[in-house]
């Protein structure tokens, strides 16, 4: 209660001090405030006023704290776990808390405004291991770097931009489809926090060392992509991004929910009579196995290899089509399939050399 007595006069101090004729009281008050940590403001601001803040336009002061540049500087080459630790002890645990709420939000509510909750979920993240420069209206508007304050709203706008033309991102619906979303436990956020401090910090010395916006940004784009297979975090805001651009979704469906044919379905007892025609089929997959070395997918439909009622097999140019794994987008799911039926070892099985000849039922 002191301590927020102590903030609210902090503030009518900045206030009286931008009415007053000289500019002392202000700068004393500055002076102090830019001394409190950033999860100190935080916690005193409260999280929704917080997720307000993040919406506004940006404008930022001259504010620096170099007692948090150095820290900073101390923890650029941490080791994982000693900078989650680190984590753990100085940032309130309401940030995960938020964090974990804005991605259930993406995932259960179509109303919300997901592009600013992106910002939102980013900004949180750059919060967490950044520190931040306060401005006399108390919006946390950019990070400094270098004793610098570097507007991040901006960047991340043409950022992102960038990253939704990247074919790497089209396509990743599924992984959002198939329930991936609501599996993100807090050792997940852990991991993302670590992966964006590493590339954010990789991003600040290339806005240090080119401060036109074009090339930051370009070289930006190229830092993010040679991250999205090794970095987790980086992969999780690519999917993210994916379902805020609903032009990606029609451009790239993925993998199709249509059937392929409209006329009559096979039947089991008719299939092993049908070798050599082409047959239209439908059943439930009960076993998926891939082949690394002829890197083939199989699914066995009705049943498990014996007895199963037909093969399918998938050619990795078609899998690599649908942009997600075999078992995200099979397992215990109804297939229709199209083909020309052969005999493998006596048991019918259908190949599959175009995405259109193989959909998923709803």
């Amino acid at each position: 209660m002191r301590t927020n007595l102590k903030f609210l006069l902090l503030v009518l101090m900045i206030v009286l001090g931008q009415v007053a004729s000289g500019q002392g009281i202000e700068k004393i008050a500055k002076k102090y405030l830019s001394k409190l940590s950033a999860d100190k403001i935080y916690s005193l601001i409260g999280e929704r006023n917080f997720s307000e803040m993040l919406k506004k336009p940006t404008s930022f002061d001259e504010l620096t704290d170099k007692k948090s540049l150095n820290e900073f500087i101390l923890t650029a080459n941490m080791p994982k776990d000693k900078f989650l630790k680190q984590i753990a002890t100085t940032a309130s645990p309401n940030l995960k808390t938020q964090i974990l709420h804005d991605l259930s939000l993406l995932k259960t509510d179509s109303k919300v405004n997901r592009a600013n909750v992106l910002k939102e979920l980013i900004a949180l993240i750059i919060y967490i291991h950044r520190p931040v420069n306060i401005g006399s209206n108390k919006q946390i508007t950019s990070v400094i770097f270098n004793g610098k304050p570097i507007r991040f709203s901006v960047l991340l706008d043409s950022c992102l931009f960038k990253m939704q033309e990247s074919p790497s991102i089209k396509g990743m619906k599924t992984f959002i489809d198939a329930g991936e979303m609501t599996t993100f436990k807090s050792k997940d956020v852990d991991n993302w926090i670590y992966d964006s401090f590493q590339v954010h910090n990789s991003m600040l010395e290339l806005a240090a060392q080119h401060p036109h916006d074009d090339i930051m940004t370009n070289s930006m784009f190229e830092l993010l992509n040679k991250s999205l297979q090794s970095n987790a975090g980086i992969h999780l805001a690519m999917v993210l991004n994916y379902v805020f651009n609903p032009q990606l979704q029609s451009s790239n469906p993925g993998i199709s929910h249509v059937r392929p044919d409209t006329g009559n379905l096979a039947h089991r007892s008719n299939l092993l009579k049908s070798i050599g025609h082409s047959v239209y089929y439908g059943s439930k997959v009960f076993q998926i196995r891939t082949d690394s070395l002829k890197h083939i997918t199989y699914l066995y439909l009705g049943e498990a290899y014996p007895n199963q009622e037909l093969i399918v097999k998938i050619s990795s140019k078609v899998m690599q089509s649908f942009h997600s794994s075999p078992e995200m987008l099979f397992q215990n799911k109804f297939v229709y399939v199209k083909g020309t039926l052969i005999s493998l070892e006596g048991k019918p099985e259908i190949i599959i050399n175009d995405p259109r000849s193989i959909s998923i039922n709803n």
